[in-house]
This record gives structure tokens, C-alpha cells and sequence, in this order.
């Protein structure tokens, strides 16, 4: 889609804004109110001039604002004041500032869709290439709302506060209390701007039309729509003029919709569900990005929000005139009837209620006029001129008539802003009353604005020809109770966007930290597609004339599964060859097409429309029903059209143009309840529509405070982990969604063990709560899974679950291990419920703790007191757990329960582990001193010194032979700490005198084997000498058999560890015990 720059004009005018100070009573508002709360009888405003000698003006100034709202009362009898009742000492801190001021300021408005802009938005001049909508700024135009002043003031007033705040200049913050144009709310136009607006354009060869797509972000979704609508309008209305024709030039020839909605959020979700895999140096431009697109969505759910209404049809003239009578008695203060032609016998039928409408000073406005040569009949005009005389007399009610034809189609009623009827029927005109009538039925749901009924009221200002048509209300601020409403939320909004995450890889906080802020971003798109799924109303926009044709080639040319094309009349240059070519199309793709007409007409053309359709269906599976029907409605799958235009009737083409042809109005309808309730009504509701397919995005709440304690964890110093995720932990409900984020972010441990602890420590419910259990045990199940096992019993014992693993039993077991009540401590873990894998645990485990009490004669006590080792011989286990407890059980009848020797059993360990590094040594040292005995060629006399009975290295080579590690230790501190290189030079200056000393390759090549002689010597010198008395303990030819038995089934022991808690005790308990093994394997 090209895009061109538009200018549309502006007019800047100057506003009057009201302004007032944070949200906090100033300091000496405080002052004042406690000074006068102070005394009961009230404060004499003389007493309080001399209190705070401030003079007269200023503090009568101060008790005016605090009187205006109403924080005091004022005596004029006594002169004194005193507190408002209700206003306390202790409610200060809740109470709204009082001072207020008023300023000005000036805005842009400007006039294609009446959008109200900053000033700086708005340029003085039009740059070339650019393009200037032919609107004069003479022409009337919409007044603002105050809402909409106040959309535009409070972002420039926060942007201010935060200027002065970044350029440090003090100053109290601003906020908007109030704004309005004037006293009589028509603005003062300062001067004249342009607004440059980028405009996608495209050229639409099946409808001829052009079509506009605005993304300027200045604008809402809401205005947006409205500025393309009027665009859409202004070029049909003008189809000759210069600004088309350029237009038409730079458009894009194709056809291209841009995303809507779903296709938006479809795309949102796809990129946050990507975030984890950013990486590092990618991430923030990856959230500017998704930051961007969840502004996208969240204003066009906002706009949909806003835009939905309770819609439901309204089948046949009898219901139409039901309806109409409720309609009216509905009215408060305005009543809008729209209808091409008044006859006096219907408008007689209503005459009593519009009367009773006006007594009650309602304001009735009446459009009628179905083309320029209309006229209303002098029976009508006389019942018009009695209502006029009569309201106006009794409630001063205004009654406006169009003084001359409107040229409109459509049938519209709305009651104030809240109710509205639009429809193909004329209900003041006799006629259709034997035909299918369809209409639409429109509420608005909430208090706020409709946007769709004030559509419908702006339309009916536009057609209504009257002088005082501009005091028509057409604004929800305009009625009575409508207040200024801020933009609307989301439901359940708490899900923000998150903050920008590291974009460094830092280990594994960084790692968690870039999870989170994923985790947030997925949260967040679930959440708005939820949010999409739940809206059980369907959204409504005002569908005007040449749009009718749009949505009629967009219905044609868009795959679904039902089309229904319902009307009056069929004309044979509605049927043109691209029509008919897209309706063979889309039954040929399976949609089933349905076209629904009560006559058809040749038109001059010699060619009737119905031969044309039978024709059709002779070539493909198309449904054609001719009925007695004025029902003009288009039905798709999941949206639907109610209007005045009659799609296939009438050569199928709206003009709209303001010197001929009639004005069509219709409602766009999107919800499949609400299509589905209109294909009943027009009775074509056989198509079997598929089941919407629910949300496969899972995700879940994600705090921001998780967020920014792992961002505070990242910049804390050292050790300081602990203080900070004390300081960030949530208080409330708001700990437990903390805690879980901080786990499912997969934060370090350690973090995530403080965070726990410390949430159950500060839980209000203390550990009974559902959530306070659940943390325990995962804490219980992770101080059990790092062996601190005393920490996970006291644990165990918080934890209500009864069959949750390990038992309390078994959990005093693991922590009572190795002391003085481990005895004591396995006797109550045995019971007759046992699994085998806790038999198997339990038998280990005691076996391995008789084994290992050496030395503890308190344990040794314990363990005979509680009948341990006959406990061991009584548990049914199996193997190669048997394996264990037998080998166990024949060592312990050998020593009559004795434990294992484990200090000499260390000691001999370290004996044959010494043992073997002696040999290693001195294998090296034996190879090293073989290789350096060899003679090398140019070093012969010098090496017979070096290496002869009383040379330096021939001293070694004697150590070597004789295995004498003490004579290695003593050359190894003497002669073999010489320098390689000076020793050889010694030795060639004695051997070989006057002979010059060899240098290059061979020398090193013969330090090389030197020096490895050296290295070897050391190493053997290094190692301690070997240990004794590890043959004194008698015990030891027992152990070693034990060590032996437990070697050959070890393997075993280890591969048929069960899972879970036991699991884990169990490779505790062997863990102690494996040097055993060790000592047995190398024994």
C-alpha cells in the first residue's frame, strides 16, 4: 500500500485549564486544618491571621479553597471556622489538595475526524509532495469533549513535571482538574495549522474505490477509524475533484487489507513466545518491539471494548412498531426518529407518546425526505405544528423537523445515547407490512460512551436540514449524568509490560532474569487473548453509504464457511460479471452462498437479474430463496450487516453525494452469538459453523516486584542476596505468585531457598495456608535432596500431608545418624507398613551405622539398647541389599558386634596408596637415570666425570641401585640442587681441559636428560615417608574380608538405588562407607 502525506487543516484554540497540586494537602494546608481541628468551637480568621502571620489576603485565600472543598464550615455570624464533619487529624494524609489555579493553553483540532492534538503537532507551512485535504476551515465542525481536552492535557502536564523535575527546577507537580474551550464552550481560534497525517492508499478495481489505512499513533484506534471514514466520505462525495485525482495516481493497485486485530494478536503471541531465545545484544531492541506491538493490541481491544453494545434483531412491522413506542417512553432528553417517508396514519399512531415525550421535556428531532422532491403531506405537517406548539408551551421542548427533504434511505430511532433502532423498515410510512422486516435492536452496555449510537447521532445532525440542528446532542458529555470518562480499561488489567531486560550474558541470575522478563511478555499476550475470548458482546460500527460496498467485496472476496445476501430487490447491474465471477468463486470453495430477494427487475437491460442467478446455479451450488422479505442484511460467519442499503438492489451502488441520491445508514455487527441470532431471524441458519478454536497459550500471572528483587539481586554486593530478597518479598497474597515466579524463572538455589524461607517466616496464615504447604515441602524436599537432613526433620515435622515421603520417621532417622539416638532413631522408623524399598534403606542404613560407631561408646550403647543389629537380621530385604546386611551380619559374629576398625583402615589405605606413589617414583627415576647413562657424541669425557663413582650423578645412579630413598633425599639437597648448566661446564672444564665448551642443540638435548634425572629425584623426594602400625589392630583381618564382600556386590548396591527421598538417604549412607570399598579393592 503507497502512502502519501496528508495536511489536514487545523485550528488552534485556546483553552482554559484548571489545575491543582499532586494528590497531597500542602504542608500548610495541613498546618491550617490541624490549627483549627485543635480548638472545638472553630478558629476566629483573626486567630488564625496572627497564628501564622501571613497576611489577610493570603490566608482568606487559603480558607476559600478549603472551604470550596468543603474540608471547612464557615460561621458568618461568629467569623470563626471549624472542621467539615467527617474531616478527622487522622484522615489528612487521604484528603486532595485544595489549591487550584486556572491557566491557558492551546490545542489543535483538526477537521477530518475533529481529533484534539498538542499545538506542536501542527506546522505552519505545507512541505512539497504533500497533499492538502480540501476542507475549508469555514465549515462547521464538531466541539471537542472535555474528555477529549482532558486525553490530550494530562500527558502534556506529566511530560512537563517530569521536564522540570530532569532539569532541576523545584516545583510542586501539576495535574488537570478541569478544561474547557469557554464559558459558553465555543473555542477562541488562535490561527490556522496544518496536521501531517501519513495515509496508506489503494486503489480497490472491484469496487472502484479508494481505500485508506492510517497508522499515525497520535491517533486513537477509535479516531483513526473515524478520520478513514470521513476520508472515505469527503472522496466519494467529490469524486472529480483535483485531490482525488492525485489520490487515484499514487495508489496502489491491489488488494491488500491491512492486519486487523486478530491477525495483530496472533503475531504478538508468536514474538513473545520466541523472547527466551533472544540473544544477549538483541534483547531490548526484541522489547522495544514487543512493547510496540502490545500498544497495537491493547488499543484495539480498548477501541472494541468501547465499541460493543447488546444487539438483537427485530423481525416484522409489528415488532418495528412495538419497539418504537418503547423507544420513545425510554427517552429523557433526546429522541431522534429518521424515516425517508411520514404518512399520517402511522405517525398518528405514535402522536400520543412523542407527546408525553415532550411534556416531559424531552427534545424530538424528526428527519425524513426520501429524495429532493419529497414533501410531507398537510396532514402530517398539522400534527407536527400541534406537537411543536404543545412542547414547547407546556415544557419549553423543542421539537426540530428537517424544513426541507433530507434524501435519506434509512430508518433510524435513538433514544438519548443509550438506545437505538436501525433498520431497512420505513415505520411511519404504511407500507412492507406484509414483508420479512429486519432490524437491529442496539444497547449500550456500560455508562460510558457508545461510539456506535453516537455515530448514529452525528449522521442524523449531518441530514437533519434545520437552523438549529448544531443543538441536537450527539456527545454522552452533552447528557444529562454524562461525566468525563478516561480512556477505558482492560478488565482485570494488572498485567503491564515488562521492564527491559539484561542484554548481557552474566551467568545464571542473567539467565533467570531474560526467563522472567519472557515469562512476563507471555503472560501478558495470554492474558490479552483471554481478555479477547471472554468479550461475550459483539462490537458495532456505523456502516455509511459508499462503505455498504466495501463490506459487500470484502464479504465476497473472504474464504468462509455461510454468506447470506438478504434484500428486497435483485438488479441486474448489481450482478455485473466481477460479481457473479466472485460468487461462482466462493461456492466453489465450499461457502455456502445464499441470496435471499423478493423481486427482481430487468431495469431496461433486457436481461433479468433472476435468469441471471438460475443461471448461476446451474453451474455451481448456490442457494437462491425468493420470499416476501424487505430484510437488508449481509451474513458472514462471525459478522453481519443490518442496513438500509439493499446490497443487490438498485444497480448495488451508494452515492451519497449531497445533490443526489439518498444517504444509507447501516450497523456492522462482529460476535458469532449476535450472526447467529440474525441468520435465525432471516430463517437461513442451516450452515454448521466450526467450533472457535480456545486458547493453547498457557501462561500465568507474572509480578512485576519479581522482576525488579532479581534486578536488585543482579546490583547488590556481595553476600548482600539475603538482605535484598528480604527486602523485596511481597506481603499478602501477593508472596505466594512471587515465590512461584521466582521458581518458574529458575533462579539460582540459593536465592530461591532465602526467598522461601523467608516468605514462610512472614506468611500472615502462618503454615497452615494450602500455599504456606506447598513451600514447605518444596524447601523440606530441597534440604533433602543436599543431605542436611536435620534441617529437612525439623521441616517434615511443619508438613500436614501424611503420606507424603519421607516419613517423619524416617526423616529423625536421617538427621539422628552418626550421634548418640541414631539407635533409638531407627527403631522408630521400623514399622510393619514398610515398602520394600524403605526395608531395603532402613537395613542399610543401620548396618552401616554399627559398622561405623567406632570409638562412641554412647552410640554403640545406643545402638545395642535399641536391639539394632537384630533389627538388621529381621528386616526382609532383597538383593543385592542382602549382600550387604549379610556380609554385615558375619562380620559382626566375628567381633561379637564390634565396629569396623576405620582409623586403621584409614591408615592402611594411606599405606598402600603410599606405597604405590613410591613405586611410581621410582619407576620414573629408574627410566630417567637409564636414559641419562647413555653417552651422547660430543659430551664423552664430560659425562664419564659427571656419571662416575665419584661424580655427581653417579652418586645417584648408587642410590638408584641400592633403592636408597634417604640417599636420593640427601643428592636431592645437595649436589643434584646445582644449576644443569653450570655443572656441566664444571665437569668439561675438569675432564677435558683447553677444549671449548660445546654449545647449541646436542648441550640442550643433553641438559634435557639432566634435568629429568633431577625432576624424578625430587618427586621421589618429595613423598612423606610411609606410615606404621597399621598391621596392630586385630580387627583388621575381619574388616578385610568385609571390605572384600562389599567390593563385589558394590556396583550392584549403587545401580539398584531407589528413587525419591530414600533414594537419596541411601546414597548418603553408602557415601560413608565407600572408603571401605576403596581400602578393599586395593587391599
Amino acid at each position: 500500500m503507497n502512502t502519501v502525506t496528508l495536511y489536514v487543516p487545523c485550528d488552534v484554540v485556546r483553552v482554559r485549564v484548571q489545575l491543582g497540586y499532586s494528590n497531597h494537602l500542602s504542608p500548610i494546608e495541613k498546618i491550617v486544618l490541624r490549627a483549627i481541628g485543635a480548638s472545638k468551637g472553630g478558629v476566629g480568621v483573626e486567630q488564625l491571621v496572627h497564628l501564622f502571620k501571613l497576611s489577610e489576603r493570603v490566608t482568606t485565600d487559603l480558607l476559600g479553597d478549603l472551604l470550596r472543598r468543603r474540608y471547612i464550615v464557615l460561621d458568618f455570624h461568629s467569623a470563626r471556622v471549624r472542621l467539615e464533619q467527617g474531616v478527622t487529624m487522622d484522615r489528612l494524609d487521604e484528603l486532595q489538595p485544595a489549591e487550584r489555579f486556572n491557566d491557558y493553553t492551546d490545542l489543535v483540532i483538526e477537521r477530518l475526524a475533529g481529533c484534539v492534538l498538542p499545538a506542536g503537532d501542527a506546522v505552519r507551512r505545507i512541505d512539497d509532495g504533500g497533499l492538502e485535504l480540501p476542507v475549508s476551515v469555514s465549515e462547521p465542525r464538531e466541539n471537542p469533549s472535555e474528555t477529549e481536552l482532558l486525553a490530550v492535557l494530562e500527558p502534556a502536564i506529566e511530560q512537563e513535571n517530569k521536564r522540570r523535575e530532569a532539569d532541576g527546577r523545584p516545583r510542586r507537580a501539576h495535574r488537570v482538574l478541569a478544561a474547557r474551550l469557554s464559558l459558553d464552550q465555543q473555542p477562541r481560534i488562535v490561527e490556522h495549522r496544518w496536521l501531517a497525517l501519513e495515509v496508506g492508499v489503494r486503489f480497490d478495481e472491484d469496487t472502484e474505490l479508494l481505500r485508506f489505512t492510517m497508522t499515525d499513533r497520535r491517533l486513537s484506534v477509535a479516531q483513526r477509524a473515524s478520520a478513514v471514514k470521513r476520508l472515505n466520505k469527503l472522496v466519494s462525495d467529490r469524486p472529480t475533484t483535483k485531490f482525488v485525482q492525485a489520490l487515484k495516481g499514487v495508489a496502489e493497485r491491489r488488494r491488500a487489507e491491512p492486519p486487523g486485530l486478530t491477525e495483530l494478536l496472533a503475531q504478538f503471541v508468536k514474538h513473545t513466545a520466541e523472547a527466551a531465545s533472544a540473544p544477549a545484544g538483541t534483547r531490548i531492541s526484541r522489547h522495544g518491539v514487543l512493547t510496540y506491538e502490545y500498544h497495537q493490541v491493547v488499543n484495539q481491544i480498548r477501541a472494541r471494548q468501547a465499541a460493543e453494545v447488546i444487539a438483537r434483531p427485530v423481525v416484522g412491522a409489528e415488532a418495528h412498531q412495538e419497539l418504537l413506542v418503547e423507544l420513545i417512553g425510554s427517552a429523557r432528553e433526546q429522541l431522534v426518529l429518521a424515516c425517508p417517508v411520514v404518512r399520517y396514519d402511522l405517525l398518528n399512531k405514535f402522536f400520543d407518546p412523542i407527546e408525553s415525550a415532550l411534556a416531559e421535556g424531552v427534545q424530538v428531532v424528526l428527519v425524513w425526505g426520501k429524495n429532493r422532491d419529497a414533501a410531507l403531506d398537510d396532514k402530517v405537517r398539522t400534527a407536527l405544528s400541534s406537537l411543536r406548539w404543545g412542547g414547547e408551551k407546556r415544557m419549553g421542548a423543542r421539537l426540530m423537523v428537517s424544513t426541507m427533504p433530507s434524501r435519506i434511505n434509512a430508518a433510524v430511532v435513538v433514544a438519548d445515547d443509550r438506545r437505538a433502532l436501525v433498520t431497512g423498515h420505513h415505520f411511519l410510512a404504511d407500507e412492507g407490512a406484509d414483508r420479512r422486516q429486519v432490524g437491529v435492536d442496539m444497547t449500550a452496555p456500560h455508562d460510558e460512551a457508545c461510539p456506535a449510537i453516537e455515530s448514529l447521532l452525528v449522521w442524523t445532525r449531518r441530514v437533519l436540514r434545520h437552523r438549529e440542528g448544531r443543538l441536537m446532542h450527539v456527545r454522552h458529555s452533552e447528557f444529562a449524568g454524562g461525566q468525563p470518562k478516561r480512556e477505558p480499561s482492560l478488565p482485570d488489567a494488572g498485567i503491564e509490560p515488562p521492564e527491559p531486560p539484561p542484554d548481557s550474558v552474566d551467568g545464571e541470575l542473567a539467565a533467570s532474569r531474560v526467563q522472567l522478563w519472557a515469562g512476563r511478555w507471555q503472560a501478558v499476550s495470554g492474558h490479552l487473548q483471554q481478555t479477547m475470548e471472554a468479550r461475550a458482546l459483539p462490537w458495532a460500527e456505523v456502516v455509511e453509504d459508499g462503505v455498504h460496498r466495501e463490506l459487500f467485496w470484502d464479504a465476497l472476496r473472504r474464504p468462509a464457511h455461510r454468506l447470506v445476501l438478504s434484500g428486497h430487490l435483485l438488479h441486474p447491474g448489481a450482478l455485473d460479471d466481477r460479481v457473479l465471477s466472485a460468487l461462482r468463486k466462493r461456492s466453489a470453495d465450499g461457502t455456502d452462498v445464499t441470496i435471499v430477494h423478493q423481486r427482481s427487475t430487468a431495469a431496461g437491460t433486457g436481461r433479468d437479474a433472476s435468469g441471471v442467478l438460475r443461471e448461476l446455479v446451474s453451474e455451481v451450488p448456490l442457494n437462491v430463496v425468493r420470499d416476501a422479505t424487505n430484510a437488508r442484511v449481509l451474513v458472514g460467519d462471525d459478522e453481519l450487516v443490518v442496513t438500509s442499503f439493499d446490497f443487490l438492489g438498485t444497480a448495488g451502488h451508494v452515492s451519497g453525494l449531497p445533490h443526489q441520491g439518498q444517504s444509507e445508514v447501516g450497523i456492522r455487527l462482529v460476535g458469532r452469538a449476535v450472526t447467529e441470532e440474525f441468520a435465525d431471524a432471516l430463517g437461513q441458519s442451516s450452515a454448521t459453523l466450526p467450533e472457535a478454536a480456545p486458547t493453547t497459550t498457557v501462561w500465568s500471572p507474572v509480578s512485576p516486584a519479581t522482576q525488579h528483587m532479581l534486578d536488585a539481586v543482579a546490583a547488590a554486593p556481595p553476600g548482600g542476596m539475603p538482605d535484598v530478597v528480604a527486602e523485596h518479598l511481597a506481603d499478602g497474597p501477593d508472596l505466594w505468585p512471587m515465590l512461584a515466579d521466582l521458581r518458574g524463572a529458575s533462579v539460582p538455589v540459593d536465592l530461591l531457598r532465602v526467598a522461601v524461607a523467608g516468605g514462610l517466616r512472614r506468611s500472615a496464615a502462618g503454615l497452615d495456608s494450602a500455599e504456606a504447604q506447598q513451600w514447605l515441602e518444596w524447601l523440606m524436599g530441597e534440604r533433602w535432596s543436599n543431605r542436611a537432613f536435620a534441617e529437612a526433620a525439623v521441616l517434615r515435622m511443619g508438613i500436614r500431608d501424611p503420606g507424603l515421603a519421607p516419613q517423619p520417621e524416617f526423616a529423625l532417622m536421617a538427621a539422628a545418624r552418626g550421634g548418640p539416638t541414631a539407635g533409638r532413631a531407627i527403631a522408630g522408623a521400623w514399622n510393619d507398613g514398610l515398602t520394600e524399598s524403605e526395608r531395603s534403606v532402613l537395613a542399610v542404613v543401620a548396618a552401616v551405622e554399627i559398622l561405623l560407631h567406632d570409638g562412641n561408646q554412647a552410640h554403640r550403647n545406643d545402638l545395642m539398647t535399641a536391639e539394632v543389629p537384630d533389627l538388621v537380621s529381621l528386616l526382609d530385604v532383597g538383593e543385592p541389599f542382602a549382600a550387604v546386611t549379610a556380609a554385615a551380619h558375619d562380620y559382626w559374629q566375628t567381633q561379637k558386634f564390634a565396629a569396623l576398625p576405620v582409623d586403621s583402615i584409614e591408615v592402611a589405605g594411606t599405606h598402600a596408596a603410599h606405597s604405590r606413589s613410591v613405586d611410581k617414583a621410582w619407576q620414573r627415576l629408574v627410566a630417567a637415570v637409564e636414559q641419562g647413562q647413555r653417552p651422547q657424541t660430543g659430551f664423552e669425557r664430560t659425562h664419564r666425570h659427571l656419571f662416575g663413582s665419584d661424580g655427581v650423578f653417579g652418586h645417584v645412579v648408587e642410590a638408584v641401585g641400592k633403592r636408597d630413598v634417604a640417599a636420593v633425599r640427601r643428592w636431592v639437597a645437595g649436589e643434584g640442587a646445582a644449576d644443569i648448566g653450570k655443572l656441566i661446564d664444571k665437569a668439561t672444564a675438569v675432564a677435558a681441559p683447553g677444549n671449548d665448551l660445546v654449545t647449541g642443540g646436542r648441550r640442550r638435548n643433553y641438559a634435557d636428560r639432566l634435568t629429568r634425572i633431577v625432576h624424578a629425584a625430587q618427586r621421589l623426594a618429595s613423598l612423606p615417608m610411609a606410615a606404621v602400625g597399621m598391621d596392630t589392630d586385630h580387627r583388621l583381618e575381619s574388616a578385610v574380608r568385609f571390605a572384600k564382600s562389599l567390593a563385589a556386590v558394590w556396583s550392584s548396591v549403587r545401580e539398584a538405588q531407589p528413587d525419591g527421598p530414600e533414594g537419596v538417604l541411601l546414597a548418603a549412607a553408602l557415601d560413608d562407607i565407600e572408603f571401605v570399598v576403596r581400602w578393599g579393592n586395593h587391599d
